[in-house]
């Protein structure tokens, strides 16, 4: 299993979504999306359903047989990346952004060739309060642009932005919470001379409690060596760019 993230929302449930690879050599053996939450820090574990699948007091593990937890069928050779993201929103909503082919296609490779690769979406998922699951893909990346890991960070609107390192530097996409996250505008934070392995993880506290989206990179590039910077940005600039936001 592979872990988009595990995180509590404010009444203290913890949520989990997760994905499974069959063999070790490959992201195209990955499939499905899994999802399952906990009431008591991960002791008792229930499916989307509210029914109890495990219990670790017991060494009962949640196991890939149990029902419930496949919250959409993905194919193996989907080309469905690993350990991507997941946030929660105000109303204690999970909401997570993978990528992948919008239809299975299968290569001898470990990786998709280029001919897949520039073929892969981002997704969007998200839980509503009547417990049931719904997307918002496929989003296209335009031609010529890198896709890569996303991070997913909503602001205290709900509004969603997914951000990733792209070969032009770190981009994002915004869908509105009014709009119910169907339209989906592009966006860029940095030019080519930020970047990074794979989308950074940002800050929660600082973004929960001063709307400030921030995150380290390498400022250096693709130039020889490594560097260090931490990068901020005033989430309202990013959400209501039309609007005149003091900058921070």
């Amino acid at each position: 299993a592979y872990l988009h993230d595990v995180l509590f929302d404010k009444n203290n449930r913890l949520h989990i979504t997760w994905l499974y690879r069959e063999e070790a050599a490959g992201y195209g053996n990955n499939h499905d999306l899994y999802y399952a939450y906990s009431n008591d820090s991960g002791v008792t574990w229930m499916n989307n359903d509210g029914k109890e699948i495990a219990d670790l007091s017991k060494k009962d593990p949640i196991l890939i047989s149990d029902p419930g937890i496949i919250i959409e069928k993905i194919p193996v050779y989907s080309w469905f990346i690993n350990q991507c993201a997941m946030t929660i929103d105000s109303k204690n909503c999970p909401h997570v952004a993978i990528y992948k082919l919008p239809t299975p296609q299968k290569s001898p490779t470990i990786s998709p060739p280029p001919n897949l690769k520039k073929q892969q979406c981002f997704y969007h998922y998200w839980r509503d309060t009547n417990e049931k699951w719904h997307s918002s893909g496929p989003i296209n990346v335009p031609p010529g642009l890198s896709i890569g890991r996303p991070n997913i960070v909503v602001d205290s609107n709900d509004n969603v932005i997914i951000y990733w390192v792209s070969n032009k530097g770190l981009c994002y996409y915004l869908a509105k919470a009014d709009e119910n996250w169907k339209k989906w505008t592009l966006g860029s934070l940095t030019d080519e001379s930020f970047t990074c392995n794979d989308s950074p993880k940002h800050d929660r506290r600082l973004l929960k409690n001063k709307g400030i989206l921030s995150f380290t990179v390498n400022p250096k590039g693709k130039e020889a060596g490594h560097g260090y910077a931490i990068l901020d940005f005033n989430i309202k600039d990013l959400v209501y760019p039309e609007k005149e936001v003091a900058k921070k």
